[in-house]
């Protein structure tokens, strides 16, 4: 049974004006490790404000902006059972970046048919390389073999028009098991069926796919821009090391000194530079000054 991904409407809350919109900006949200949050609580700043939809907006002219929800319950990824194959309980992130293609391309707001870009933090990050090796796959397919709905021509133009990526605080090689796992227990009393063994199985993985994955962002000439934790986020530990974060952005990164990895993305006002940076690089492509 294909996993439930469902896009949701940030801004303008309805199609009414698509029309006038030329940039799309589409969020994906990190591990869900508190259960009484949502999970777009990714971009809830400590004043209850979604930024991506109250602020953006006013910044940027003739946007739009989507988040993207799918199942990253710590408890769900990490627990006794799920070390080889997670597409039981749970969906692997392949799996993932599989039915959100189907999901994006051929969903109703039509995303990829107008330049944009995605944002994603943590495992959002790992979302986002696993949408576009299969949006790379998909055109690179004969139409045989292209999956159900999607034509190679969609896929190639949802290339086309991605001309962003921004991670914050992502794990682009492999992370430190007991770190995640710590990281999990530390804020969530239910994840701790989470083993080191099996966040070892999940690490190792996830390194194997960055691999893959970066192969098509760097097929695909994807610009890249990186921002990373300076702060330890428990018991004196970063749950990213810049050094991971920075993997595929080479210059383009940014370590915020001041934050830690929950804190990464969530800019306490609008001159935050974890808010104003993003806005400044988004400006270049939504003003039509940016030359890709």
């Amino acid at each position: 049974m294909a996993p439930s991904i469902p896009v949701k409407r940030l801004y303008p809350t309805d199609a009414q004006h698509d029309a006038e919109a030329n940039f799309d900006v589409i969020f994906f949200h990190g591990l869900k490790v508190d259960e009484g949050k949502d999970y777009e609580d990714t971009w809830r700043n400590n004043k209850n404000i979604l930024w991506p939809q109250q602020w953006l907006p006013k910044d940027l002219k003739k946007i739009r902006v989507f988040s993207v929800s799918y199942d990253a319950e710590a408890t769900k990824w990490f627990a006794r059972g799920n070390t080889e194959d997670v597409r039981g309980n749970t969906e692997d992130v392949e799996y993932i970046g599989e039915n959100l293609l189907q999901n994006v391309v051929m969903g109703s707001d039509r995303i990829g048919s107008r330049p944009f870009a995605l944002v994603g933090h943590s495992f959002g990050g790992l979302v986002i390389k696993a949408l576009v090796n299969e949006a790379t796959k998909s055109s690179d397919r004969t139409q045989r073999n292209a999956l159900d709905g999607i034509s190679i021509s969609k896929a190639k133009k949802f290339l086309e028009n991605l001309k962003l990526v921004v991670f914050y605080a992502v794990p682009h090689s492999e992370a430190d098991a007991q770190t995640l796992t710590d990281y999990v227990n530390y804020y969530s009393g239910r994840a701790r069926l989470c083993l080191p063994e099996n966040m070892n199985s999940f690490s190792r993985k996830m390194a194997k796919m960055s691999v893959m994955m970066e192969d098509a962002f760097k097929k695909k000439k994807i610009n890249i821009y990186a921002f990373g934790e300076g702060q330890p986020t428990y018991d004196g530990k970063m749950v990213v090391k810049p050094a991971s974060a920075k993997t595929l952005a080479g210059n383009d990164f940014k370590e915020l000194k001041y934050c830690n990895h929950t804190q990464v993305c969530k800019p306490v006002d609008n001159k935050d530079p974890s808010y104003s940076i993003l806005v400044n690089i988004l400006r270049t492509y939504t003003e039509g000054t940016r030359r890709v």
